[in-house]
C-alpha cells in the first residue's frame, strides 16, 4: 500500500525538463556532474540540440532521478519532438538575452 501511494505520488508529481535542470545547477556543475562538455550542455540548455541516447543516460543518473527519459526527451504522444520544452522557455535563452529581455538568472 505504502509503495502505491509513493508511486501516486510520483506521477502526480511534475517533472523538470532537462533545460530546466541545467539552469536551476548551472552549466558548471552539470560538467562536473556529467562528464560532458560545457558546449554541449548549453546547447541542451538553449534547445538547440538533443542528447544522444548515452548522454541521456549520464543525466538520469546525474540526476539522481530528477530526470527520466520523457523529461529529456518530451512525452511519446510528441511523437516530432526533440527534447521536452519547459514551461518557463524564457530559462533556455542565453545570458546576453536575458540580459537585454531583463530576465535575471537565479539559481535554486
Amino acid at each position: 500500500m505504502k509503495n502505491r501511494v509513493r508511486l501516486q505520488k510520483m506521477a502526480t508529481k511534475k517533472k523538470i525538463t532537462l533545460a530546466e535542470w541545467i539552469w536551476k545547477l548551472g552549466d558548471d556543475e552539470v560538467v562536473r556532474r556529467t562528464g560532458i562538455n560545457q558546449g554541449s550542455i548549453r546547447q541542451y540548455r538553449y534547445l538547440t540540440r538533443s542528447p544522444a541516447v548515452k548522454q541521456a543516460k549520464k543525466f538520469i543518473v546525474a540526476s539522481n532521478g530528477e530526470l527520466d527519459w520523457e523529461s529529456i526527451f518530451g512525452p511519446a504522444e510528441e511523437i516530432n519532438s526533440k527534447i521536452a520544452q519547459p514551461d518557463d522557455i524564457s530559462k533556455t535563452r542565453s545570458p546576453a538575452m536575458q540580459v537585454r529581455l531583463g530576465v535575471e538568472h537565479v539559481r535554486s
